[in-house]
């Protein structure tokens, strides 16, 4: 009889964890271009911070194929790859050297011709 109410009390607690799990907002992560532009360029400037970087290139963007070639050059640049060594340190407030920062420049020019590129739309 115990374990027959220990396992009817258990269905409860686990049916009603999972309610309230589909029931909870999903976090995501789904920046847009722009605001890739703004971390790119903080990142020249020294001003973007390590947590916000490794969220950046630690999170597919499938929302758009466009962005996530961005960001796979930019963990090719991180972490390195068959072709590139990965970008060093800079100092201070800085996440990469000079000429990890040039790096993030190129593709900070490459995104900034995407947009320029982009179809322009306008909701009447």
């Amino acid at each position: 009889m115990e374990i027959l109410i220990t396992f009817l009390f258990s269905l409860v607690v686990i049916g009603l964890l999972a309610w309230v799990v589909s029931r909870s907002p999903r976090s995501r992560y789904r920046p847009n271009r722009q605001e890739v532009v703004e971390l790119l360029q903080a990142v020249i400037d020294g001003s973007a911070r390590q947590s916000q970087w490794d969220l950046f290139i630690g999170y597919p963007l499938y929302h758009d194929p466009e962005l996530e070639q961005i960001r796979l050059r930019c963990v090719a640049l991180t972490q390195g790859d068959p072709d590139t060594e990965p970008m060093a340190s800079g100092l201070g407030s800085y996440l990469f050297d000079r000429a990890g920062r040039e790096q993030i420049e190129q593709v900070l020019k490459q995104l900034n011709q995407l947009i320029a590129e982009e179809p322009f739309r306008r909701d009447f």
